[in-house]
């Protein structure tokens, strides 16, 4: 099973976009795991907008700690479910419907531990950055490779 988690503050308009890319998806086996990192107004009306939509579970965190924080909420969830992979999507961010459908078929062809893909923005620095997944470099890593990525991850922008 595949987790994408989202970490997320405020922006509805955004969050909205984010998860109408993940409807229009060519693979539909996975599960999206929302971290509010406790917006003034929590973002579950807009979540239960998508949940005939999408497999969505959400959190409200207790206090707000920034997206590195809500990254690992989202992460612990999807180690505690045992799921084979986790995949990362801001909530400006938005990925073409072949997007997950790409990413899995290289990891699984390569045997890889980690995927990457290119990153571009259009049109300002908030309407989103899209993810192109037909230029997936994969990367076999041992366990502390793996963990140093990770961490860099969920500490980013978290200080």
């Amino acid at each position: 099973m595949l987790g994408i988690v989202i970490p997320a503050y405020k922006r509805q308009d955004c969050l909205r976009e984010a998860l109408d890319s993940l409807t229009l998806q060519t693979v539909k086996d996975f599960e999206v795991i929302i971290v509010d990192d406790h917006s003034p107004e929590p973002l579950e009306y807009c979540v239960n907008e998508y949940r005939n939509k999408l497999n969505i579970t959400y959190f409200y965190a207790e206090e707000n700690g920034g997206p590195g924080a809500a990254r690992q909420i989202g992460l612990n969830y999807c180690y505690e479910k045992n799921f084979t992979y986790v995949m990362f999507l801001d909530s400006d961010d938005l990925y073409f419907p072949h997007t997950v459908e790409r990413l899995l078929y290289e990891i699984e062809k390569t045997g890889s531990d980690f995927v990457s893909a290119a990153i571009w923005q259009e049109n300002g620095p908030h309407s989103g950055a899209k993810i192109e997944s037909s230029n997936c470099s994969a990367n076999s890593l041992n366990f502390n490779q793996r963990m140093n990525i990770l961490d860099s991850l969920i500490n980013f922008n978290s200080s």
